[in-house]
């Protein structure tokens, strides 16, 4: 089966509809001869449309379910409505493969199902950013959220162009006019685009800023303008310049992405692969467990699915706050209820605290012999009242040194002191002989 079809508009049909749009369409199909003369039987097929239904109302109206769900889907969204714990059922049949990370399939489970919007001006999509170190399973979750969306699209980034991800201009065969082909921005209009690899497609990253935040694509080529809806959730995964996450650099450094870009994305979740018996145990025992039964995951997977694909609505304002408001209402939505409760912002706070969080408290990697957890704590005393006293956060290696020695604060090796602050993020290092105090 071929996957385009030519379709060809007549008389009133013409500039029903736009690329990315769902329609209905009604129409004949022909055959016509565009072959060289020695081969007269090869014949090209196309469709004479004869009616177009754009789907665009129907499918902004709020108050209007999913036509194509049956019986079945019904109840089994009923069944699955009368669980417990509704979000946790979905959060664990996300990608079941992948052990753990409960959090971050949180945050991708709320995405799909997107905040709701009052005033057009505002975004619904929630946009998450996943860095870390290669072999976590990312590109994993990417693909089963791209299975499981009404319309999901899943690329890579070192094989995707901006006009792969935007928009095409292609020349007529018959005719020196263009037409727009959409990428997979356009495509997955009111669904989720599933970026992998992103940190490989640097060069790409410009076009992504309108997209995210106007969710529209703006195009003027060859007496060509227009403005196309890009109303997609962008799930993106990528991995560390240098294979690993380095702990002393900012997410910026470590996948060379620009501060405009990164505020975009509402969640940013970071994965590191830390060693731990404990868990290396666990992992290895769901491994097996995943192999020993694929069935029981393709049923999960095809039953969430159809409890995802309910129809969007539509409310909200400033990023941070239109971030964990969107992810509120995802949450109430996922129960099937119009408002958002106390139970819904405890779960999202969780999930925000998760991608915020800096780290800084985990003092069992400055556990060495002559740096310990009470000396971590009581030069961070220090600072804070040094910073309150100065209303300064910069301090220059030097001046740490002052600090410490007119508050006794003795250590045998105060450089490898202040690198160990600096690689656990206490410190962050802005130039070779200056630091930043993070409290």
């Amino acid at each position: 089966m071929p996957r385009m079809v030519d379709i060809e508009l007549m008389d009133n049909l013409v500039n029903t509809c736009m690329p990315g749009d769902d329609i209905t369409l009604t129409g004949i199909i022909k055959g016509t001869n565009n072959a060289k003369p020695r081969n007269k039987i090869s014949f090209s097929l196309y469709m004479e449309a004869i009616t177009i239904v754009n789907n665009k109302q129907r499918l902004q109206n709020k108050n209007i379910i999913n036509s194509e769900l049956t019986i079945k889907d019904y109840l089994a969204i009923k069944e699955v409505y009368n669980t417990p714990n509704i979000f946790s059922l979905l959060v664990h049949s996300l990608c079941p493969s992948i052990y753990g990370h409960e959090i971050i399939k949180a945050g991708l489970i709320l995405s799909l199902f997107g905040g709701t919007v009052e005033c057009s001006e505002s975004r619904e999509n929630i946009h998450i950013l996943i860095v870390g170190d290669p072999g976590l399973g990312k590109s994993q979750m990417l693909q089963a959220c791209a299975r499981i969306a009404a319309k999901g699209v899943y690329v890579c980034g070192n094989s995707s162009t901006s006009s792969g991800l935007t928009i095409t201009l292609a020349k007529e065969n018959k005719s020196n006019n263009f037409s727009l082909e959409p990428g997979a921005l356009v495509l997955t209009d009111r669904g989720c685009c599933c970026i992998d690899e992103f940190d490989k497609m640097y060069k790409q990253h410009a076009v992504l800023l309108e997209a995210m935040e106007q969710q529209s694509i703006s195009i003027a080529k060859s007496g060509i303008i227009c403005s196309l809806p890009t109303r997609a959730s962008i799930l993106a995964a990528a991995n560390p310049i240098n294979g690993r996450f380095n702990r002393t650099k900012t997410v910026m450094q470590n996948i060379k992405m620009s501060i405009p870009l990164l505020s975009r994305f509402d969640l940013t979740f970071l994965l590191l692969d830390e060693p731990n018996k404990h868990i290396d145990d666990l992992l290895c025992k769901h491994v097996m467990s995943v192999h020993a039964d694929l069935n029981a995951t393709n049923s999960i997977q095809n039953s969430m699915s159809q409890h995802i694909n309910i129809p969007h609505t539509d409310k909200l304002s400033l990023r941070d706050r239109l971030t964990s408001s969107m992810t509120e209402n995802a949450r109430a939505k996922l129960d099937l209820r119009t408002e958002t409760t106390e139970k819904d912002a405890s779960d999202v706070i969780e999930i925000l605290q998760y991608t915020f969080e800096d780290k800084i408290t985990n003092c069992q990697s400055l556990s060495t012999k002559n740096v310990t957890n009470g000396r971590v704590k009581e030069f961070i005393k220090i600072l804070k009242k040094e910073t309150i006293s100065n209303s300064n956060k910069i301090f220059s290696m030097k001046r740490l040194n002052e600090i410490a020695l007119a508050n006794k604060f003795l250590m045998s090796n105060f450089s490898e002191f202040i690198a160990k602050l600096n690689e656990n993020g206490i410190l962050l290092k802005m130039d070779s002989n200056t630091f930043k105090f993070i409290p």
